[in-house]
């Protein structure tokens, strides 16, 4: 009688090679995927914290603009009078219009660079507009001003804020 040649094949315990290398493309792509959703959402909360930051300085700025008077006795313009402030200096200013045209980054009124702020950059426009309309840009004085006062970052726009003030 001839013999069964059967073979028996020993079963091994452990994990193939290819086995191993698709759980570590399975879990790599978990851990990038994990990574992106974090980094996503520090950049999120980076720009929250940013525009937070640039309306605390665009009312900070209002509220030294509106502290002003209205006019300087005498002046037809906006724009600083002969003689008031520079491009970094503006404790001399001493009406609305004055802040006109001021672009700069953010200083105290005497020009000092302010620590923490360096990035950042402000600027304002002060237009005569139309008493009944404050929304409406007009070409003389009808006794309101509408002031916008604008902080970029990195040349994108962070905070825009308008207000206005009227004359007593």
């Amino acid at each position: 009688m001839a013999k069964d040649k059967t073979v028996t094949r020993r079963r091994r315990a452990g994990v193939t090679m290819i086995e191993a290398v698709g759980s570590m493309v399975i879990v790599s792509g978990a851990m990038v995927a994990a990574l992106n959703a974090v980094s996503g959402a520090r950049a999120s909360q980076v720009m929250v914290d940013d525009r937070a930051r640039a309306r605390l300085l665009a009312e900070t700025m209002m509220g030294e603009v509106l502290a002003q008077d209205y006019a300087e006795p005498g002046s037809t313009t906006i724009g600083p009078d002969s003689g008031e402030g520079g491009s970094d200096i503006r404790n001399q200013y001493d009406d609305v219009d004055d802040y006109h045209g001021w672009l700069n980054t953010v200083r105290t009124p005497d020009g000092t660079a302010v620590p923490g702020f360096e990035a950042y950059k402000l600027s304002f426009t002060v237009v005569w507009v139309n008493s009944a309309n404050p929304g409406t840009p007009v070409a003389s004085d009808q006794g309101v001003k509408r002031i916008t006062v604008t902080v970029t970052r990195d040349t994108r726009v962070v905070a825009e804020l308008h207000g206005w003030k009227a004359s007593p």
